[in-house]
């Protein structure tokens, strides 16, 4: 992390078994931490309790409630984001941080977004599905109230970006 020091890195996952060290590196290199709670509101809280209490500032936290992809727990992933949101806008200082999703982790993990065309026949082409299928997953984020999004294809980012342009019209 010396190498990084003072670049305003996003730095995570600090979890309860691991945010003292993540908060201390975090100090020494000036960086902001990712506080990962594994799909749980209440956990989410928690995490960001502790690392206050711990003495590190929370507008310098972003929360990572797990992701999960379009069909797999998507709708779960997608209320809790949506809870955290509207209970930070509500004035809940703990929980009025930016989101991150990890779109891309979880997209290219299922079937949809990497099965050949040969195994799913009638699916269309997987180059054309599975940046199509990673876009719609952030798009759906983003609407529940998910600010940082991780995503790997270009055509699914640029996608996704006029999406954003769309919303922001």
């Amino acid at each position: 992390m010396h190498v990084a020091k003072g670049e305003n890195c996003l730095v995570g996952s600090a979890k309860e078994s691991n945010y003292r060290t993540i908060i201390a590196l975090c100090k020494a290199g000036k960086h902001k931490i990712i506080a990962e709670a594994p799909c749980d509101i209440n956990i989410g809280k928690q995490i960001n309790i502790l690392i206050q209490d711990a003495g590190f500032d929370l507008k310098d936290v972003v929360m990572f409630q797990s992701t999960a992809a379009l069909g797999y727990g998507l709708d779960y992933i997608y209320s809790i984001l949506e809870r955290c949101r509207i209970t930070g806008l509500k004035g809940d200082k703990l929980m009025a941080m930016p989101q991150i999703c990890d779109i891309a982790s979880e997209t290219y993990r299922v079937k949809e977004a990497s099965a050949d065309d040969d195994i799913v026949p009638g699916w269309g082409k997987l180059a054309k599905r599975a940046p199509m299928w990673e876009a719609a997953c952030a798009a759906l984020y983003l609407q529940a109230g998910a600010d940082i999004f991780v995503m790997a294809h270009p055509a699914a980012i640029k996608n996704f970006k006029n999406t954003v342009e769309l919303f922001s019209a």
